[in-house]
């Protein structure tokens, strides 16, 4: 389970308005329109920070996270928790590392490619604004 608190960068006593005032300025950083890094980061970091405001900004939500997440913070305590599968240790190739590299630099590259969907609506606009320009100048010269 996520420690929301920390997805927020708040304490556990924090008040509703500074999980507010958290979340929104999380939201405004990891935006995926203004991000300027990967697009999937920003997208996924942008739904935890959405899904831990949720829960913590309502008060009955915010009180049963609060009994859940203590419980689970007190089996791990006491070694009550699920036992951790044994580690396998594979073997890897250099070349395959090099190339997986190549491929999320690749996807970073294509990512920022994209433009937003405002980005196309501006372009819109001033087409449209310059169209109207034109047609104003033409009844003038006429």
């Amino acid at each position: 389970m996520k420690d929301y608190y920390k997805v927020l960068g708040v304490k556990q006593t924090a008040s509703t308005d500074e999980i507010k005032n958290a979340y929104l300025n999380l939201i405004k950083k990891y935006h995926p329109d203004v991000f300027k890094g990967d697009r999937s980061f920003a997208e996924q970091k942008t739904s935890q920070i959405t899904e831990a405001y949720t829960t913590l900004k309502d008060d009955e939500l915010r009180k049963k996270y609060d009994e859940k997440y203590s419980l689970n913070k007190n089996s791990k305590e006491t070694n009550i928790s699920k036992p951790k599968p044994k580690e396998t240790k594979h073997k890897t190739d250099k070349t395959s590392i090099k190339n997986n590299d190549e491929v999320t630099k690749q996807k970073t590259v294509n990512n920022n490619k994209q433009k937003s969907p405002s980005y196309y609506y501006d372009i819109a606009i001033w087409g449209l604004a310059l169209l109207i320009v034109v047609i104003i100048l033409m009844f003038i010269i006429t």
